[in-house]
């Protein structure tokens, strides 16, 4: 088994001979900005394909506040169509999506309200991509939604829509607001045209399955946490599922029933295990459930009590039968009441996870990517803090302190190993057992090296290339970067450079789009900070970099 290490950045990678399958792909590093520089997007322009050159370009394809086809990019609206004043600039997730209505962009406003929109898209010859028509989708059906955040493709002609931080249902008052307005909930009133009390924040923090024509649905059967992103595995049951959560976080896995059918199956948490080197991964069950079953119980506004038996703890002491957890909102003793296994598991997933001894002690797992040809699966890690460390007297207190690694504000990229599954917990060819640090960024000063990875978020595998893209969410370096890492050769590549106080955001490598391939980048909320820019200058993009030759 191999083991969790945390093994320092790629600085200086020694020269490595190319592998001796797939195909090499070199690209000419940018370097740091500086000077004027820093207010623009860079890109390496100079790029070979098994020592065939070409060139690379940035395609900016759309701009918050266009207006493309009668419609304008990042509007949003209320449930009754009243518009909200502001156009969401936290555009997050951008990704190609071929799909059966033909080819289109998706792309996510990370705002509350927030907003799923399809754009569609054309190829002129040279490669050029052009917004012919952009509409946001109807979210009716689901109460709206809120904070956006990662995507991916499902094999079968679906998008999977993160939504990022739920709110805290302890903290629910009776006109429908949160005592705490966590990460702004109380601002979805905007959708509900000023009321909350016709909401409930168990309607948020979901999967959320659009099709490309008809509703989305919440997939309440894959549990409510701070959804970063979903990996769905080739056997088209077994899911990965981040948890961006601030504090404490978990890490999921589902398997559907049946394949393709999101609707009802078995969720399980990653519990750690630390061994003489590092860790293994070993699953805990969190029980099956519907669709059907979780909705029913939000549907009669279930109280949180009906859910579970809660005390006060008394230093790490609970009363008798009921379990210490420390997750997001502070020590907790609580209980699940008989019958309610199944609405626990799904509507408050990390606190359950807690109570069945998953591991609870990551922060802000974020970008997720599959290589099927390393049997690997990648995870962002924005940074070792809290109860990641060894012995933390705030997040370890009372726990398990499964997680011991050296504190780094930087961040890492994990990678985990694919093996078979037990006969029950879980099954399939597709089960991590394992995993260990790939790459990590280095702390200097206050901040972050220049020459390595920042608080990585978003990833993408490009296939055939042994190449993983990684695109930082860093206040530690002036201008977050997109990385290219090379798995066989260890290299690190900075291949572009967004404007000061701008995210890079939303990977997704598309193959194939009329002889040609894309890595869709977003550029959320540029010079953030800056009052001197022009609101144009403020405004989001989601682009492509690209093309790149298509190759098998």
């Amino acid at each position: 088994m191999l083991l969790l290490v945390a093994i320092g950045c790629v600085r200086a990678p020694a020269p490595a001979p190319a592998t001796t399958s797939g195909h090499l792909l070199t690209v000419t590093p940018v370097p740091v900005p500086e000077g004027a520089a820093q207010r623009e997007v860079r890109v390496a322009t100079e790029a070979s394909l098994d020592g065939a050159p070409f060139s690379l370009r940035y395609q900016p394809i759309a701009r918050t506040g266009d207006r493309i086809g009668g419609a304008v990019f990042g509007a949003r609206t209320s449930r009754s169509g009243a518009a909200i004043p502001e156009v969401c600039e936290g555009l997050d997730y951008t990704g190609l999506w071929k799909a059966s209505t033909g080819l289109a962009m998706v792309t996510h406003f990370e705002c509350q309200p927030g907003a799923v929109y399809l754009t569609a898209l054309d190829a002129t010859a040279d490669g050029t991509l052009r917004a012919t028509s952009t509409r946001a989708v109807e979210t009716g059906p689901i109460g709206g939604g809120g904070l956006y955040c990662a995507g991916s493709p499902s094999p079968w002609d679906t998008h999977l829509a993160g939504q990022e931080y739920e709110a805290n249902v302890r903290k629910l008052l009776p006109d429908g607001t949160v005592s705490d307005n966590f990460e702004g909930y109380n601002e979805l009133a905007a959708w509900w045209d000023g009321d909350l009390s016709a909401a409930h924040p168990w309607m948020y923090g979901w999967m959320v399955e659009v099709p490309p024509e008809g509703p989305p649905a919440r997939r309440w059967a894959m549990g409510r946490f701070s959804h970063e992103i979903a990996q769905v595995m080739p056997d088209e049951r077994t899911v990965y599922l981040t948890d961006d959560s601030p504090d404490a976080s978990a890490f999921f896995l589902f398997q559907a029933d049946l394949p393709r059918d999101l609707s009802a199956g078995t969720l399980y948490a990653a519990r750690l295990t630390e061994g003489a080197e590092g860790h293994g991964v070993s699953w805990v069950s969190l029980g099956h459930a519907t669709d059907a079953e979780v909705s029913a119980v939000v549907d009669r506004r279930a109280a949180f009590t009906d859910l579970f038996d809660v005390a006060e703890p008394v230093g790490t002491t609970c009363p008798d039968g009921l379990g210490y957890i420390n997750v997001n909102w502070g020590p907790e003793c609580l209980r699940i009441r008989p019958g309610m296994a199944a609405a626990a598991s799904r509507l408050e997933s990390r606190r359950a996870a807690a109570l069945a001894g998953a591991t609870t002690e990551l922060v802000k797992n974020e970008g997720l990517a599959f290589a099927p040809e390393e049997r690997s699966l990648f995870l962002a890690v924005s940074r070792i803090s809290n109860g990641a460390t060894a012995a933390h007297p705030v997040w370890d207190k009372g726990g398990r302190d499964d997680v011991r690694l050296p504190a780094n504000r930087c961040g890492s990229v994990w990678r985990m190993d694919l093996g078979e599954g037990a006969a029950v917990l879980p099954s399939g060819p597709y089960v991590v057992t394992a995993a260990r640090t790939l790459v990590s960024g280095v702390e200097e000063g206050k901040a972050c090296a220049t020459d390595a990875i920042a608080n990585p978020d978003n990833l993408a595998w490009i296939p055939g290339t042994g190449t993983l893209a990684i695109a930082e969410d860093t206040g530690h370096h002036v201008n977050n970067a997109l990385w290219f890492y090379d798995l066989h050769r260890g290299a690190l590549v900075r291949v572009l450079t967004a404007p000061v106080g701008a995210e890079v955001s939303g990977l997704r490598w598309t193959p194939d789009v009329a002889g040609r391939s894309y890595l869709s980048v977003g550029i959320q909320r540029p010079f953030s900070d800056d009052p001197t820019a022009t609101e144009t200058e403020k405004h989001s993009v989601a682009g492509v970099l690209g093309p790149f030759p298509a190759w098998k």
